[in-house]
């Protein structure tokens, strides 16, 4: 979710609150609606306006895990 709490699938932009930003999201696309869930709750369904298929995935923000290393090797 992005600082401002809007996420953007399919083309189509949703905003789903400040309360959301930077947490990490599940999206679910069913035929007529989009659905978006934090953990196993769902905190927003919005009607679906795109009708082609989604055909690929992109996240926009890297996520780090606290103790692992962030894109670069160490070397020995």
């Amino acid at each position: 979710m992005s600082v401002t709490g809007s996420i953007q699938v399919a083309g189509q932009r949703i905003q789903v609150g400040v309360v959301h930003a930077r947490k990490l999201v599940t999206v679910a696309l069913d035929e007529h609606v989009v659905t978006i869930y934090d953990a196993d709750t769902p905190i927003k369904a919005v009607p679906r306006r795109s009708t082609t298929d989604l055909n690929r995935t992109k996240a926009k923000h890297q996520i780090t895990i606290p103790g692992q290393a962030q894109g670069r090797h160490q070397q020995s």
